[in-house]
């Protein structure tokens, strides 16, 4: 079977990145013949529609100043990512640029993905319909796995969209479990099997994220605390300061911190930048612990079976990723809120074997799903 899934593979994320190489690499496990549709997000539209106040252009612009003052650094990254995409990823032949040269294209593929990460996000997508196949011929089959709209809730108005462009759709897997409800109250037909499946990055084995490890070149031999904080979403402070610390007097080592270029450190600390995909992995499988507020953070502490914290947003705010998936395997034990409440993480506690038996159903039950519909 021929298949082109379209995905944000090229959002400069490691997350991003690993969870496309993730549903390629699972895809051709199982025989197929597998593409990303190379179209390129973010683009102009994007940009544009996502700054759209003078206020906006100007950040933008002390951005672009700030990167070509650390030109070096950001090549470095930017080299990874690329090599990553090239190595890894199963990228079709044509690059699209915008969102006319992706409709203006005519497909072979026999069916049509819509892959993972936040692709039904209506503040990341804006009016852009290409994450809904709406480019795929008349008559072709769609379906999508591990898509997130992120939010647990919906305006009327994106609710209208959602109910036309997956009309198109024979199978729907979402990552949230929560937005299974807001799809299944849809008039989307009752022959459309609508269900949670988790994120491509855990079809695959530890095995497999290993080659990626040793192709990083880090190489530290002292205990560390990984910490992936990302604040783009939230803030994570100041819960994840204070799981931080708890993590530092538990196992009496410092911390690796990704990225956060600014951030001041303890002595003893350390931060790494410049890295990419693989440096990600290598770190995960490496660390002795590991405290996120990165919803792929906390995947690939899972993946590696590392004694872990996610931060995630208060109880009532709208993005309900990293909730649903611990939820969803009984890892409630590894969440924390951000909502001022006191923490007491029992760092020496292991994944019980009912926590094993939920995670192992969740992506049995996903890779079934997969089968099915293709």
């Amino acid at each position: 079977m021929r298949i082109g899934i379209i995905t944000m593979h090229r959002v400069q994320n490691y997350g991003s990145a690993l969870q496309a190489f993730a549903l390629v690499e699972y895809l051709k496990k199982l025989g197929h013949n597998v593409e990303i549709i190379d179209y390129v997000f973010p683009n102009k539209y994007h940009l544009k529609c996502s700054m759209p106040s003078w206020k906006e252009r100007l950040k933008l612009k002390s951005r672009e100043l700030l990167r070509s003052l650390l030109l070096e650094f950001f090549l470095k990254r930017n080299q990874k990512f690329k090599s990553f995409r090239k190595e890894h990823m199963s990228l079709s032949a044509k690059r699209y640029c915008t969102i006319s040269e992706l409709h203006n294209y005519t497909f072979h593929y026999d069916i049509y993905i819509t892959g993972s990460d936040q692709v039904w996000n209506e503040n990341k997508i804006y009016d852009d319909n290409s994450f809904f196949c709406d480019f795929a011929p008349k008559g072709k089959k769609i379906i999508s796995f591990g898509a997130s709209v992120t939010t647990n809730t919906l305006t009327t108005e994106y609710k209208k969209r959602l109910e036309n462009q997956l009309s198109r759709y024979s199978a729907i897997g979402v990552r949230e479990i929560s937005s299974v409800p807001l799809l299944r109250n849809m008039h989307l037909g009752n022959n459309v099997e609508i269900l949670n499946t988790c994120d491509p990055t855990l079809l695959l084995d530890v095995s497999d994220y290993d080659k990626l490890a040793e192709q990083s070149k880090i190489n530290i031999s002292d205990d560390f605390i990984l910490v992936h904080q990302l604040e783009y979403n939230f803030s994570a402070e100041p819960a994840i300061s204070e799981i931080i610390n708890s993590a530092k007097q538990h196992y009496g080592c410092g911390i690796i911190l990704i990225d956060h270029m600014f951030k001041k450190l303890d002595a003893g600390d350390r931060k790494l930048c410049n890295l990419g995909p693989n440096e990600f992995v290598w770190l995960f499988k490496h660390a002795k612990a590991v405290v996120t507020s990165s919803f792929h953070g906390t995947m690939f502490s899972i993946i590696y079976r590392k004694s872990f914290v996610s931060v995630a947003p208060p109880k009532n705010h709208s993005d309900s990723r990293i909730t649903d998936t611990l939820t969803g395997m009984g890892l409630n034990n590894r969440l924390v809120h951000n909502d001022g409440g006191k923490y007491e993480i029992d760092w020496d506690e292991t994944y019980s074997a009912d926590q094993e038996k939920l995670i192992h159903s969740y992506i049995n039950k996903s890779k079934c799903f997969l089968k099915e519909n293709i």
